[in-house]
């Protein structure tokens, strides 16, 4: 009876070791007090709007005292249009990083003058009960480039000048290929209502919106789960047909329009597969 009681403890302790140990998931973030979310939110469009509305005094309402010299000395850049994308906070919510997605105006070579949404990043704080917008001067600031730590007056004051150097952009040709469907042509029934599915994908850097040109087709409609998408990203398109009276109508082609690089991705659409047989 010993000998079998110290077999199951043996295979129990055999079985425990051999079963697939995987981490406790991670606990949610704590949600920040309505009030608190709501307040920060509202301080941060106001200090986001100035910058699309040009007027940087009202800007700097919402900026930290001990930042306001920065702020002054920064380069500031104007926007179309800002909106939230996310907020992370720190501190017992008293402090915070605010992520908005913001439209601005880009030269580009070989496309000119086009407009992308970009995020951009900026730490608030709570200063006498408010939230403010502030920048730490010791701490590594997120750029294209990677982390990189601001220079001080003094240091900019006595480094010289670096010439300007244009990098080589992509060419129109490279442009299009970064976004691009994964069939040029779909199949539908010409006497049963049927549909199909585009996937287009995004290697390009930064967002891109995609807006549907339908053929004028009684029964035929085409619809769009994302109208934007960034770098690595995919789009599908739906595309259903409903048959109409009459034979079927001659092969149509639905467009895809891509911005800001101004491409338009064709997919042409025919009709009168045979329709799926029945059991």
């Amino acid at each position: 009876m010993r000998i079998l009681a110290l077999s199951i403890a043996v295979g129990a302790v055999l079985l425990a070791q051999e079963l697939p140990r995987t981490a406790p998931p991670a606990p949610p973030a704590p949600k920040a007090p309505p009030k608190v979310d709501q307040a920060l939110r509202s301080r941060a469009h106001f200090f986001f709007q100035a910058h699309v509305d040009g007027k940087l005094r009202l800007a700097d309402q919402v900026v930290a005292p001990d930042s306001k010299d920065i702020f002054f000395a920064m380069q500031k850049s104007r926007y179309f249009s800002c909106d939230m994308d996310k907020i992370e906070y720190s501190d017992n919510f008293k402090r915070a990083k605010v992520t908005m997605l913001c439209e601005e105006e880009f030269m580009m070579i070989g496309a000119g003058r086009i407009r992308m949404k970009m995020p951009r990043f900026s730490d608030w704080k709570i200063v006498k009960g408010k939230w403010c917008w502030y920048v730490d001067p010791d701490a590594l600031r997120p750029t294209p480039f990677g982390p990189m730590k601001p220079m001080t007056r003094a240091e900019r004051d006595s480094s010289p000048p670096t010439p300007m150097v244009l990098p080589k952009g992509p060419s129109q040709a490279e442009l299009i290929r970064l976004v691009a469907a994964d069939k040029a042509e779909v199949l539908l029934s010409g006497s049963e209502p049927s549909s199909a599915v585009v996937t287009i994908t995004s290697r390009m850097s930064g967002w891109v919106r995609l807006s549907l040109e339908p053929p004028p087709l009684p029964g035929f409609e085409a619809k769009l789960d994302k109208q934007q998408i960034q770098s690595g990203q995919q789009a599908q398109v739906t595309i259903r047909y409903t048959p109409q009276a009459g034979a079927p109508p001659a092969p149509a082609v639905l467009n895809v329009s891509v911005e800001p690089i101004r491409n338009v991705i064709p997919i042409r659409v025919v009709f009168g597969a045979p329709a799926p047989a029945k059991n």
